[in-house]
């Protein structure tokens, strides 16, 4: 795999010794770009069992704006006001969607959702409910939501952060099938744009296998994209990526 990766770095031209690869390697391979290519993000992860620090920050500067209201916890029972019954309050961020309404909810959304209804806070990996939590067990007993000091912040914060991690495996499992079946939907589009960009006449077949291959070169810039935090790379490693198939199409045709 290593002279794979190597030459499809900086030897697109050989890739065509490689089209006799059975389907198993080639599989493996792109299985192999796509732990590369997804590494920060598994790393952030699995970094911290709850929230991350930006996460947090993320809830801390939004509650204002999107979470508080005239709601307060009394007697371990949500209360809203008869005119605000209909509404739902909510919070999106990363995969999680924080909301909050008088009813509880059926079913999660495409996401990690944490739902505060009257009777008790509801935790979702996507649309199935993992763990239902009274509002004694979050300490929220007392909780306003209209006071948005930073000790009240921080409280709710905690109440969050409990769940999260007391749901961890559900949902980081959710989380890294996420992001690895995106990434996996993202390379295999780059893949089929970068063979029908070619002209030269080859079975698809053979053009799919180089051009897992020559993606190498697009994972690497888009890791490097992530790193540094400049987007540019990742067209930049699109330009290569047809770049390279061109070449090693071209190789493959004079052979």
């Amino acid at each position: 795999m290593y002279q794979r990766f190597k030459r499809s770095l900086i030897k697109p031209s050989e890739l065509g010794m490689y089209i006799k690869d059975s389907w198993l390697r080639i599989w493996v391979y792109f299985f192999l770009l796509l732990v590369v290519g997804t590494f920060p993000f598994l790393l952030i992860i699995y970094a911290t069992p709850g929230l991350n620090n930006a996460q947090i920050q993320n809830v801390s500067s939004n509650f204002v704006e999107n979470l508080q209201s005239n709601y307060t916890v009394v007697d371990n029972s949500l209360v809203i006001p008869l005119e605000e019954q209909s509404l739902i309050r909510g919070h999106e961020f990363d995969l999680y969607a924080i909301s909050i309404s008088h009813a509880p909810r059926l079913s999660g959304y495409q996401q990690v959702s944490i739902h505060f209804s009257k009777e008790y806070v509801q935790f979702f990996v996507s649309i199935y409910l993992v763990k239902t939590y009274t509002y004694s067990d979050l300490n929220l007993n007392g909780f306003s939501f209209n006071d948005y000091s930073s000790q009240n912040i921080d409280r709710f914060i905690r109440a969050i952060n409990y769940m999260v991690i007391d749901n961890q495996v559900p949902n980081k499992l959710f989380q890294t099938t996420t992001v690895l079946i995106n990434y996996a939907i993202e390379y295999l589009f780059f893949i089929i744009f970068g063979i029908f960009l070619s002209r030269v006449a080859l079975n698809f077949s053979i053009k799919f296998k180089i051009a897992v291959y020559a993606l190498t070169i697009y994972v690497v810039f888009g890791l490097f994209s992530v790193l540094f935090n400049l987007g540019i790379l990742s067209f930049v490693g699109i330009i290569f990526l047809v770049i390279y198939l061109n070449k090693a199409f071209t190789r493959i045709v004079v052979y």
